[in-house]
């Protein structure tokens, strides 16, 4: 199995590239009386020209709304681009992105008159198509502040799914800001490791709450953590995620041949992005919760630290494999940041608990990650050493003063000038007595 690297920071550092299978999806029984909260019915991929009730345009309304507003006169002007949809409710932008099974567009909703971001398949393939309609019900399933809603799905004129979703304009992922930080830009200036763990905070509860409903993300690294230019932060890409034996998300219907043809894709593929994978999924396990809370720790690590906790990245993915599973780990407290200086060590401690190879040993779930994170912010951090032990006496003391801003300062100052008092008496009679 080859895996291609790219550079990245520096010579001796690569970011391995994804791994994905050419279709891999999760079959699960439904529960009784399931409600399915964004799409009609996800069970089924609509036929040519048909979609679902996401979208907003229902048989007909279209037609009226263009009617009224006068948009239907208006010549269609759609920027020609190989390979583009026909849609005749979209009017294309620009493309702003393109993977191997698909490409995203920015296209204006002439119904609604606002830009959304359009995602098409390159395919026809009925396996990758299934993968892909799954991605569009996942992820329009997840009705959460840091997980982008999905608007519309169906087929082009041509017969290929698309689905429509939040634009976000000015975003950056958390890959290009450690990118920037490295090279000292000054946009990234303010960007302290308080800044970057509540980014990480922010992850955790759009993570929580996938997992509550059964959901595993499974590649969780720094590109596919985006944030927008007005503060927000979005959890991207769940196009190889999948559904646990219990999950609230229904999946799509697959046939007998085309469930075969994903099992077989599971046995010979790696999903997901190694380098970012935890000991057990490396090995072949099967990905879960905690799994993708070890990979966002990871993602936490070269957030703070600007490299990835191995250092130096092997170009072997047997030999990656035996890297992750050993028990070495470098500790965050060693690097400096050029912006914000040393890793805190009660950061360092708590990305070497969360990327320990025992996961019993690690954090339970993506709640607990964020509450020591938060621990943290607020100064409540364990103590683990002279310097921690510090640190929590001054915290508490702020906290103190916050709660008697009178009495504590005029208590402290008293005391002080009593001390010093004493201090020049106790001098002036040993002076006076010798």
């Amino acid at each position: 199995m080859s895996l291609a690297a790219r550079a990245s920071g520096s010579a001796s550092e690569r970011v391995w590239s994804e791994v994905r299978p050419s279709g891999r999806v999760a079959l699960v029984n439904r529960p009784p009386n399931h409600r399915t909260e964004n799409l009609a019915d996800p069970g089924k991929i609509p036929g040519k020209g048909e979609t679902t009730d996401v979208p907003l345009d229902p048989q007909g309304v279209s037609k009226l709304l263009l009617d009224e507003t006068g948009v239907d006169g208006e010549e269609e002007g759609r920027q020609e681009i190989a390979g583009l949809p026909n849609l005749t409710r979209y009017e294309v932008q620009e493309e702003i992105g393109k993977g191997g099974m698909g490409r995203v567009l920015e296209v204006r909703d002439k119904t609604l008159r606002r830009e959304v971001a359009l995602k098409v398949m390159l395919t026809n393939d009925r396996t990758e198509q299934s993968r892909f309609a799954l991605e569009a019900q996942i992820t329009g399933q997840l009705d959460h502040p840091n997980v982008l809603p999905v608007y519309d799905y169906g087929l082009d004129d041509e017969g290929k799914p698309f689905f429509t979703m939040k634009l976000v304009r000015g975003h950056s992922s958390i890959a290009d800001l450690i990118s920037d930080i490295r090279k000292g830009e000054v946009t990234a200036r303010r960007w302290t490791f308080k800044r970057r763990v509540q980014v990480i905070q922010e992850v955790c509860q759009a993570l929580h709450y996938a997992h509550m409903r059964g959901v595993a993300h499974r590649d969780i690294k720094p590109e596919n953590i985006v944030l927008g230019g007005f503060g927000e932060v979005y959890l991207v890409d769940w196009g190889v995620a999948c559904l646990g034996d219990k999950a609230q998300v229904r999946p799509v219907d697959l046939s007998k041949e085309e469930a075969r043809v994903v099992r077989e894709t599971d046995a010979r593929n790696i999903v997901g992005t190694p380098i970012y994978m935890s000991p057990e999924v490396i090995r072949g396990g099967e990905a879960n919760a905690e799994s993708d809370v070890y990979s966002l720790v990871a993602v936490l690590f070269e957030f703070l630290t600007l490299h990835h906790y191995l250092v130096d990245l092997p170009d072997d993915v047997q030999v990656l494999a035996d890297q992750i599973c050993s028990k070495g780990r470098t500790a965050a407290e060693g690097f400096v940041d050029p912006i914000a200086g040393r890793v805190p060590r009660t950061l360092s401690a708590l990305c070497l608990n969360g990327l320990g190879t025992n996961p019993e040993k690690r954090f339970v779930d993506a709640r607990q990650l964020e509450d020591h994170l938060q621990a943290w912010i607020e100064g409540k951090n364990p103590i683990i050493c002279p310097g921690t032990c510090m640190q929590r006496g001054m915290n508490e003391s702020r906290d103190l003063i916050d709660q008697h801003p009178v009495l504590i300062p005029a208590l402290v100052i008293t005391l002080s000038v009593l001390a010093l008092a004493w201090i020049g008496y106790t001098t002036w009679f040993f002076i006076q007595s010798a």
